[in-house]
C-alpha cells in the first residue's frame, strides 16, 4: 500500500482496493460502489493517518490495527468508537458482523 503525504494515510483508490481485497460485499454496479464495511474502514484509516501526523502511531501499532481491520472486513470483528478512540471486538464463531 502506498502512503500519502496528505492528511490521509492512504489514497482513496488504495482504500477501495484494500476493502475490495477483504470484504465479500464489495461490488461495483453502474459506477456505484457497494461495500457494507467501507464507512467504518475509511474512518479507521483516516484516524490512523491523523495519529501518524502527530507522531502518535508506530509501525507495530499500525500493523496490529490493520490486522484487526482485515478481521472487521471479513466479518470476524466489529469496530466501534469510544471517546474518540477506535475499538475492535473480536466476534466469536457463532457471531457474524453484518
Amino acid at each position: 500500500m502506498s502512503m500519502s503525504c496528505t492528511n490521509r494515510m492512504l489514497h482513496k483508490q488504495d482504500i477501495m482496493d484494500f476493502i475490495k481485497r477483504y470484504d465479500d460485499s464489495y461490488k461495483i454496479k453502474e459506477n456505484i460502489y457497494y461495500a457494507k464495511r467501507a464507512f467504518k474502514t475509511n474512518s479507521v484509516i483516516n484516524y490512523l493517518g491523523k495519529l501518524k501526523e502527530v507522531g502518535g502511531l508506530d509501525y507495530e501499532e499500525a500493523e496490529q490495527i490493520f490486522g484487526l481491520l482485515i478481521k472487521y472486513l471479513k466479518g470476524e470483528a466489529d469496530v466501534t468508537w469510544d471517546n474518540g478512540k477506535v475499538m475492535f471486538k473480536l466476534l466469536s464463531e457463532g457471531e457474524h458482523n453484518e
